[in-house]
């Protein structure tokens, strides 16, 4: 199943980006990594729901899981 966000996130859309999906999990939630913060959000029907953490140390855990996520070849 892709969402609008799956389909933009396609080559033929951002020929310039590498982009990995992991296999389907059964949570709705988000993760988006930026220099100084972490926002998680959910985009259920029934209670969508976004949360920022503004802290280095989350931000660095976050980078490294994302930094060994990206090393694992998908099948």
């Amino acid at each position: 199943k892709s969402s609008a966000t799956t389909r933009s996130a396609k080559k033929e859309v951002n020929p310039l980006a590498e982009i990995k999906f992991i296999p389907y999990s059964a949570t709705p939630t988000n993760f988006e990594i930026f220099p100084d913060r972490v926002i998680m959000s959910t985009a259920t029907k029934k209670d969508p729901t976004t949360i920022v953490i503004k802290n280095k140390e989350v931000v660095e855990s976050f980078k490294a899981n994302f930094e060994e996520l990206w090393k694992k070849k998908i099948k």
